[in-house]
């Protein structure tokens, strides 16, 4: 038994499917991070450094923030929930306290800070410490 497959023109109908499929295959392969994609960003600030490092809240999303007193910390965003952004560093820091200041006795890697709130980590010591600020802002980050 022999299968014979005709070519027969798509048509107007068939070539609008084929553009749609492939515009949404075209979107959908754009990757954790990709600056499309992103409504919010992620704004840290260093307390050693004037200069803002600025995140896609997008999942996957990375950075390094450089530091000048205790090295480089890497950032990657975990997940977003509505105006709610999760995000790890590379390292265990000390989050703020209750009553301000840090926090030594409870170090983690994992941050989260809602949109109109900020959240401030820092690196776990006593001396010569970082303490970097993180707010969640409108529209992709700046290039």
């Amino acid at each position: 038994m022999s299968t014979h497959l005709s070519r027969a023109p798509l048509g107007r109908r068939g070539v609008l499917v084929a553009a749609a499929i492939a515009a949404t295959l075209t979107a959908c392969s754009a990757g954790p991070g990709a600056e499309g994609d992103a409504t919010m960003h992620l704004r840290i600030t260093a307390s050693d450094s004037e200069d803002a490092v600025r995140i896609n809240a997008t999942e996957g999303a990375t950075a390094t923030i450089p530091s000048s007193a205790v090295g480089d910390v890497d950032v990657e965003v975990q997940s977003i929930d509505g105006s709610t952004v999760v995000f790890a560093t590379g390292e265990a820091m000390a989050p703020e306290g209750k009553t301000g200041g840090i926090n030594l006795n409870d170090t983690r890697s994992d941050f989260s800070v809602t949109k109109g709130t900020s959240v401030q980590f820092s690196t776990p010591t006593t001396d010569a410490s970082t303490t970097w600020t993180a707010t969640l802002e409108d529209g992709p980050a700046p290039s």
